[in-house]
């Protein structure tokens, strides 16, 4: 009996002894340099696109004020999604289930091979460090529904996408940057919403967006990867004044049932060498509706509505089919010293296009 006594206290100090934590703790060791994201310390000023996203800072050590010590700590905690749970988290590591109010103190980073997947009313605040972001190198799962929206905003940088988005009803507000896409990345939205951001998209990996709003803000950047967007609303609130809507220096569009308006050019096109294609769409409220160079396209079925040229020519290098578009009853203003860049000039409609713009 002394004998099996003495076993029973020396497993038992052995298992308590054991350091292994939840693979979820949010103060799990940080991801090596390779992994990802290091958020700017200071102010939340928007940075520019970057098709790699660079190095994750490593996670904060928690305010012993600022996280309880229990399951709220849990940026991993699985919960199910009939009974939210709140979490207060630190930053670090993120994986598993979040419902309920989650507040976030500093960069949390979903690891490549792993998920967070977010229930529907679930609002996520960041709180702490301006900088913060939330960093998908894995893949994020966002099942927001029409009356019950998942949302995200504070004092943040924004949601960082290397890996894989997949997002419904997903409201995002007063970020630098309320969605930065890297090369590679598979973004795929609907339903979204972009409010009092710096700047809504910054897109290194182009994405997927159906019925998404967008309002106010620095123009849509696109730099690499294919941009497609239906039945969506662009709209920064100053008409025919800078900046301009949007500003692509590569990758492609595909338009389809869209408005872009309020600003001075809904579409800026530098160079787009996956190329261009625009139907049933609104571009208005502007001094030039599009101003392209360095790539090839089409327009139909669409109206364009400026107060300059419709077409501005900015740099040549392009060849445009623009069959079909309605230009308020007139004829196309080309501004160009080579108007055959433009094919097909010479049908257009005098009357407007019944079906345009985005639908319900």
């Amino acid at each position: 009996m002394t004998r099996l006594l003495i076993f029973f206290s020396l497993a038992t100090l052995v298992a308590c002894a054991d350091p292994a934590g939840d693979e979820g703790v949010a103060d799990a060791a940080p991801p090596g340099p390779d992994t990802c994201c290091t958020p700017d310390a200071a102010a939340p000023d928007a940075a520019g696109p970057d098709a790699t996203l660079p190095d994750a800072a490593a996670p904060a050590t928690p305010d012993a004020g600022a996280a309880d010590a229990g399951p709220a700590a849990d940026a991993g905690a699985a919960v199910d999604a009939g009974a939210p749970m709140d979490l207060d988290l630190p930053g670090g590591e993120a994986s598993g289930r979040w419902c309920g109010v989650v507040t976030v103190r500093d960069t949390l980073t979903v690891p490549a091979g792993q998920q967070l997947t977010i229930c529907a009313g679930t609002s996520v605040r960041f709180e702490g460090a301006p900088g913060a972001s939330l960093l998908v190198l894995g893949a994020l799962h966002v099942r927001g529904t029409a009356d019950r929206p998942v949302t995200m905003g504070g004092a943040w940088r924004g949601l960082r996408v290397g890996g894989t988005l997949d997002a419904e009803h997903l409201t995002v507000a007063d970020a630098a940057n309320g969605l930065e896409t890297a090369d590679g990345a598979q973004v795929d939205v609907r339903h979204g919403r972009f409010e009092r951001c710096q700047t809504a998209l910054v897109l290194a990996g182009g994405g997927t967006f159906s019925h998404t709003t967008i309002n106010g803000g620095d123009s849509l950047t696109l730099t690499g990867g294919v941009l497609r967007m239906t039945d969506s609303v662009l709209d920064l609130g100053h008409p025919q004044q800078s900046p301009d809507c949007t500003r692509i220096s590569g990758g492609g569009l595909v338009l389809d049932h869209v408005r872009f308006t309020g600003c001075h050019c809904p579409l800026h096109i530098d160079r787009a060498p996956e190329g261009v294609e625009v139907t049933a769409s609104i571009l208005d409220g502007a001094a030039n509706p599009v101003m392209i160079a360095q790539t090839t396209g089409r327009f139909t079925g669409n109206h364009l509505i400026g107060a300059q040229e419709d077409f501005l020519d900015i740099g040549g290098g392009f060849s445009v089919d623009i069959a079909g578009n309605y230009y308020g009853g007139d004829a196309p203003r080309l501004g160009s010293r080579d108007v055959g860049q433009f094919q097909h000039a010479d049908d257009w409609s005098m009357t407007a296009f019944e079906g345009v713009g985005p639908r319900p």
